[in-house]
């Protein structure tokens, strides 16, 4: 009888919480900055011991994470003109393709 009213509770418990799909969930502006800073770190490490591939893999995720912070967070000045972003990313892209440590820097 105790374990039958012990799962009762539990599923009680199941129901009023209200469920969270990952769709509707925002990471915090303080997460998606400390993602980003720790993608710039491992891009500026990857660079400096020519691993271009995973180089490349740590620009686009850097990228992906600035973008978004831009689409949750559209009230921040940032968001107003990406095309410097759109340009660096760009500039940086073109040095891990050809392989430039120099250019990279």
């Amino acid at each position: 009888m105790l374990v039958a009213l012990f799962i009762s509770s539990v599923s009680a418990l199941a129901e009023d919480r209200p469920s969270q799909s990952s769709a509707n969930y925002v990471p915090s502006l303080g997460d998606l900055m400390a993602a980003i800073q720790l993608r710039h770190s491992k891009l500026w490490y990857t660079a400096k011991l020519r691993n271009w591939p995973l180089a490349d893999y740590e620009l686009e995720q850097l990228y992906i994470n600035l973008k978004e912070a831009t689409r949750f967070y559209s009230n921040i000045p940032a968001t107003s003109d990406m095309s410097v972003l759109d340009r660096s990313a760009g500039h940086v892209g073109e040095a891990i393709k050809t392989k430039d440590s120099k250019k990279f820097r």
